[in-house]
């Protein structure tokens, strides 16, 4: 068998078609992979911000929760007074400026000394 004796018109007949589809069957085949793996990366980024933002949610409403709950009491601690505008401290103030006010001057102690003479 000589290469002569090859039929190239045949051969180039019969295997141009399926050459061609196996080249477009590879170039589909990796463009099909590209895509799956831009996906496969954007679902990755939107899982992760879809779980920070589940956090985020979650943390919010534990929040809320705990605002909810300790409010009533604040509310009712208020209503009974403990909570509130410190009046002891006004107490504290007035007695001060009372007493400064009413501690004699060194006027006030020597003319007492020279009412007791």
């Amino acid at each position: 068998m000589n290469r002569s004796d090859l039929d190239w018109d045949y051969i180039r007949r019969f295997t141009t078609r399926p050459l061609i589809s196996a080249i477009i069957a590879i170039a589909a085949l990796l463009f099909a992979l590209w895509t799956h793996n831009e996906h496969k990366a954007l679902f990755t980024e939107l899982s992760a911000n879809r779980v920070a933002v589940h956090e985020d949610y979650e943390s919010l409403i534990a929040q809320r929760r705990l605002v909810d709950r300790y409010h009533r009491r604040y509310q009712q601690y208020y209503e009974l007074g403990f909570i509130g505008r410190e009046n002891r401290l006004d107490v504290v103030e007035t007695m001060r400026t009372t007493t400064a006010e009413l501690e004699p001057d060194d006027d006030d102690e020597a003319l007492l000394l020279l009412l007791n003479d």
